[in-house]
């Protein structure tokens, strides 16, 4: 306990300052106590590098996935976007792009699967909610999963291009759709009529 030792050493040093020993051994503790404080702040330093290094490593991680999409080389955004989220695992953006990724490759229930997770992490986010509602109409025919989240996006206030009255629109569309289905699916009463035979 260097700590302890130096306010011994120092209390003697009070009663007795001409103690040759006490003031021998005071500065011996004052300088492993200096060396303490040197370690400790190097160790300091090595975390906030470290730290610095790691914040660097995500940024570029983050960079490199979005250039990857912007080339066209979607797999490799998918690898990175994925490495990227075992840093920042509550990242909304990471899994709307995956999702976007997956889109361009029309592999459509990978898309699906990460859309919904962006939307789970962040339902603000009004591109995963317009892309869910298109994918789930156009790709599932689940038209009341579709209704939901266009209605969602709608009232984000819709996104470039789909604005709130397209989505509308929309909704209409996937409710004339919904309806005509059932009646395609009823079945309806014929007249069963023989005018010059018998069944």
């Amino acid at each position: 306990d260097w700590q302890g030792a130096r306010t011994e050493f120092r209390t003697v040093l009070q009663y007795f300052p001409e103690d040759l020993y006490s003031r021998t051994r005071l500065a011996m503790v004052e300088g492993k106590l200096q060396e303490v404080a040197q370690t400790e702040q190097q160790r300091l330093q090595g975390m906030q590098q470290e730290a610095q290094q790691g914040r660097q490593k995500i940024a570029n991680l983050r960079q490199s996935a979005l250039n990857a999409y912007r080339v066209g080389a979607y797999q490799r955004a998918v690898s990175e976007w994925q490495e990227y989220l075992k840093f920042e695992p509550n990242s909304d953006e990471a899994c709307f792009s995956i999702g976007a990724a997956y889109l361009e490759q029309k592999q459509l229930d990978n898309a699906i699967l990460y859309f919904e997770k962006a939307v789970t992490l962040n339902p603000r986010n009004a591109l995963a909610q317009l892309n869910l509602g298109i994918l789930y109409d156009q790709h599932r025919h689940d038209y009341r999963r579709a209704e939901e989240h266009l209605r969602k996006a709608n009232e984000l206030g819709g996104v470039e291009k789909y604005s709130p009255e397209r989505l509308q629109a929309m909704i209409q569309d996937l409710h004339s759709r919904a309806q005509i289905e059932v009646l395609q699916k009823s079945a309806f009463p014929v007249d069963h009529k023989h005018a010059f035979s018998s069944c």
